[in-house]
């Protein structure tokens, strides 16, 4: 049975499953810089459902194979943005579609 625990590297830290000595299940990887990881592993790598969040604040989540994002359906965030579709490699393709975030405001008539 996996353990749930914290375990601390020189680069960041794991909270989640290990098993052999190694990333495991579901967990999560926070880096001294920022970048966040949150979903599964599998032998130490970002394995299968995640979202990897960069110190910018963009995001990919989707499906991750072998520690990459998977060639497939995702989602990446900008500061102004959110494309939706085809990813490849973490990089958008030409087949999705973008949502452009507006800020709130409101309207004020007299």
């Amino acid at each position: 049975m996996a353990k749930v625990n914290i375990y601390i590297y020189n680069n960041g830290f794991y909270i989640g499953e290990i098993k052999e000595c190694k990333q495991n299940g579901q967990g999560e990887y926070h880096w001294n810089d920022g970048y966040v990881y949150i979903g599964e592993w599998l032998n130490g790598e970002w394995h299968g459902q995640g979202k990897l969040t960069y110190s910018d604040g963009v995001s990919f989540e989707g499906i991750f194979q072998n520690g990459k994002p998977y060639t497939g359906k995702g989602k990446v965030e900008y500061d102004d943005a959110i494309y939706v579709g085809e990813i490849k490699e973490g990089k958008k393709m030409d087949t999705g579609n973008y949502v452009m975030q507006m800020e709130k405001c409101m309207l004020v008539s007299g």
